[in-house]
């Protein structure tokens, strides 16, 4: 099988001088972070970086307060900031869904609100199944636009499988619509099979009328190429 991977999204750091001052802010007005992307990781470091040279508060911050991620991969990037392993949570959490539950768990007599750092275009699973139980404020640490080339370099691709079946991958709802448009343009809809990261991604392209063939049980490689994996197979007898 033959990968292809078109970039589709352009990133841009937001609100750092907010990021700074709560990185040496001692104690700290939150309860702890949510940090659910790699993006909201790059814009910490982003901040950390332009913080003078082994700063206490900074270090003081990295070590006291607690972080809750969804995956193995953004707990990585959350610990290599210099955050404490054992004040890291949900590298098991494979969905939103399931870190809110384990912050329900966690949360239940705390008086700080949590921060949520996202970007503007964030699912709402986390803010719903926190709302009236788990005081949450929100800090917009990144902004995402499709990538100027995105659509002609899509169409190409596409374009290269008109022969035969070929699978979408979708990392993230930003660039789903057109993407769907350009397979339905170019009249390969019944030849292309779609497959979702997670159930954000799953309910962007069910709402513009796409339902994918398979959603990654986790968010991760190999959570997407056993998902694919399976549903080959299973087609196959």
């Amino acid at each position: 099988m033959r990968t292809t991977f078109i970039p589709v999204l352009q990133h841009t750091h937001t609100n750092l001088p907010q990021i700074r001052s709560l990185l040496t802010s001692c104690p700290s007005p939150y309860g702890g972070l949510i940090i659910t992307s790699q993006r909201a990781v790059e814009a910490f470091h982003a901040a950390l970086s332009s913080l003078p040279g082994g700063s206490s508060s900074a270090s003081e911050f990295l070590a006291c307060t607690v972080v809750y991620t969804v995956g193995p991969a953004t707990s990585a990037a959350v610990e290599n900031l210099g955050f404490r392993g054992s004040n890291v949570y949900g590298s098991e959490c494979g969905t939103g869904i399931a870190l809110a539950a384990l912050i329900l768990a966690h949360c239940s007599a705390r008086t700080k609100p949590l921060l949520f750092c996202n970007s503007a275009a964030r699912g709402e699973f986390i803010p719903a199944a926190l709302a009236g139980k788990v005081a949450l404020e929100e800090l917009v640490v990144y902004e995402t636009r499709v990538e100027d080339g995105f659509a002609k370099a899509f169409a190409d691709a596409v374009g290269e499988h008109s022969d035969g079946t070929c699978w979408v991958v979708v990392f993230s709802p930003t660039g789903v619509e057109k993407a769907i448009e350009i397979v339905r343009e170019t009249q390969q809809g019944s030849k292309t099979h779609w497959a979702a990261i997670g159930p954000t991604t799953e309910s962007q392209l069910v709402g513009l009328g796409r339902k994918p063939e398979v959603v990654a049980a986790r968010p991760s490689p190999e959570g997407l190429w056993r998902a694919i994996a399976g549903f080959v197979e299973k087609e196959a007898r």
